[in-house]
């Protein structure tokens, strides 16, 4: 079995290839060219975690937002949002809970703030 010739702290001297890029971004890295000019070489590198727990509370809220209608019409004409679309929701706010609370323990849940307003 070949060993994967990519990986995160690699350095690549002169251009790199797009397999590289394309490796880095399915394994959450990007290829930092930073100090090319400096050193002639990039390097992948990981995508501090921070970041990725961002991106992906951001893709849970862009869900949640983009299903608000479902809400919204409930509200407005009592047709009931579909049993699918209210769990998917439930479990994206669990998410994202879950995912703040990890990074930042202090912070209350997207419940919490809700009950407050």
């Amino acid at each position: 079995m070949e060993k994967n010739k990519w990986f995160v702290g690699k350095k690549i001297y002169g251009p790199y290839p797009s397999e590289a890029a394309v490796w880095a971004g399915q394994h959450g890295a990007f290829i930092d060219g930073t100090h090319f000019k400096q050193s002639g070489c990039f390097e992948i590198r990981a995508i501090p975690r921070a970041d990725k727990t961002a991106e992906k509370i951001g893709i849970l809220r862009e869900y949640l937002n983009n299903t608000d209608w479902y809400v919204m019409r409930f509200a407005e004409t009592g047709v009931p949002v579909p049993a699918d679309i209210k769990a998917k929701r439930l479990a994206a706010r669990a998410e994202i809970n879950a995912l703040q609370k990890e990074e930042n323990p202090a912070v209350a849940s997207l419940d919490e703030r809700n009950k407050a307003v």
